[in-house]
């Protein structure tokens, strides 16, 4: 008597429980697009999407606006289990079982599944998306035990934008006998109708044509897309006229930019250009390019105080690179620093000049840290702070210069003290070279700051 009492409740609870779930609310959304194109239309989740395990029902819609394509997306579990059938007539079904008993469970406005259109109707249609009871009845299901076809449903819908015919717009240039077309029309035109005016047409967007003999044609183009099409007519003038032929023979430095607006870096004998009516009857003249490029090697090889340009048989020129100064003399291949400093050559090859970059040298007669026991630098390498101490009494006979790795004086002082700190925190990291002079003669020492 327990049990039947217990199983007669289990029932009663489950009905009630069947009796008082409030009904899934399904959505289908609002959409635009324009005519040609396929159109994805998202189906979201309203409330009470918990513990789904089964869902199946019917969509409908006008099928002069879109037509069906496929389902392109699927939001819950299992979507190789959804099957969406298209009835024909514009219907849809679709069934959907879950895997797993405890199904998943959607937020409000997630998306459920999505179908995708192809949009077929003019501008201004509007297709309705609608949930229907037939053929297929709407029904859920939910690992609950709850179940039914208590659906709250919102419509959609799929709206064709409205369009505009295209504007036939299109330019022309002639050579001879030969008109070249290019259309350049609004909007979206998708064909082409040329008339060339002779009996001859084109359907290409952009056509040349070869006329019988010289005269004036009136030309039309009729541009269309899906919502209509425009037409455009103008006259156009051919000549028949021989091209007068010549060549451009040039010998450059490097490069030539040429009438053809191609910058050229080799030597070439193939290149033309036409220049429209440029030969003395007013006819077009084609000009072939005859280019000597020469170029010239601007490297040079260092070997510590020994410079060697590596360009071969041509005239050198080797300069200080501070004041650019021509050196006296030097005019070989190869140069011998005698003092510290930054060089470069100059080469001049068949009458083209170039510059090398500068090279700097600081190996010359450099001695480091403590000289002759008369004043020390230090600490070397230094970060920004640096002492010159010296052995003996300071006079007015010392002065001190720093110059970087370019021989460029950076500092100069006459120092006063038996031992002075220079603040270097200004100067970039590198070699520098610290000359004291005084009445016995100059010293220097080779610095690297960290």
């Amino acid at each position: 008597m327990k049990s039947i009492l217990l199983f007669a409740f289990a029932i009663l609870l489950s009905v009630t429980a069947i009796a008082q779930y409030p009904p899934l609310q399904i959505d289908a959304s609002v959409v635009t697009t324009a005519t040609g194109v396929t159109v994805d239309v998202p189906i979201t989740a309203g409330t009470n999407w918990q513990n789904i395990t089964s869902l199946r029902g019917t969509i409908t819609f006008d099928t002069t606006i879109i037509t069906w394509n496929q389902m392109s997306f699927w939001g819950l579990t299992n979507p190789s289990g959804a099957t969406f059938t298209y009835q024909g007539a514009g219907v849809i079904t679709y069934t959907w079982a879950s895997l797993i008993t405890i199904g998943p469970t959607l937020s409000a406005g997630a998306t459920v599944f999505t179908l995708r259109f192809n949009a077929v109707g003019t501008g201004g249609q509007v297709s309705p998306i609608t949930f229907t009871n037939t053929p297929q009845i709407l029904f859920w299901n939910n690992g609950f035990g709850w179940s039914g076809n208590n659906f709250t449903s919102s419509n959609g819908s799929v709206t064709i934008t409205g369009c505009s015919s295209p504007t036939a717009v299109w330019g022309d240039s002639t050579n001879q006998l030969i008109g070249s077309f290019t259309d350049s029309s609004t909007g979206t035109p998708t064909s082409w109708a040329w008339d060339f005016g002779d009996g001859n047409t084109s359907s290409l967007q952009n056509p040349s044509h070869t006329y019988a003999a010289a005269g004036t044609y009136s030309v039309c183009l009729i541009a269309t897309d899906t919502c209509g099409s425009d037409t455009l007519c103008k006259n156009v003038t051919v000549t028949s006229c021989p091209v007068a032929l010549g060549t451009d023979t040039r010998t450059e430095c490097n490069s030539l930019l040429w009438i053809d607006g191609n910058t050229y870096t080799a030597s070439n004998n193939s290149a033309t250009h036409t220049i429209v009516g440029g030969a003395s009857t007013s006819c077009d003249s084609l000009v072939t390019l005859n280019l000597t490029i020469i170029t010239t090697d601007k490297t040079v090889s260092q070997t510590n105080v020994t410079l060697t340009s590596n360009q071969s048989g041509v005239t050198y020129q080797w300069i200080d690179c501070n004041g650019d100064t021509p050196i006296t003399g030097e005019t070989n291949q190869a140069f011998n620093a005698t003092a510290n400093g930054s060089y470069a050559v100059i080469i001049t090859n068949n009458g083209c000049v170039d510059t090398s970059a500068c090279y700097t040298v600081a190996s010359v007669d450099v001695e480091e840290n403590k000289l002759d026991n008369e004043f020390s630098v230090y600490p070397n390498p230094f970060e920004n702070q640096l002492t010159i101490s010296f052995s003996e009494l300071i006079n007015s006979s010392y002065s001190v210069t720093i110059q970087n790795a370019l021989g460029q004086v950076v500092y100069q002082f006459q120092p006063s003290n038996q031992s002075s700190n220079i603040d270097l925190t200004s100067f970039d990291s590198g070699v520098y070279f610290v000359n004291i002079k005084n009445s016995k003669g100059t010293q220097t020492v080779r610095i690297i700051k960290q």
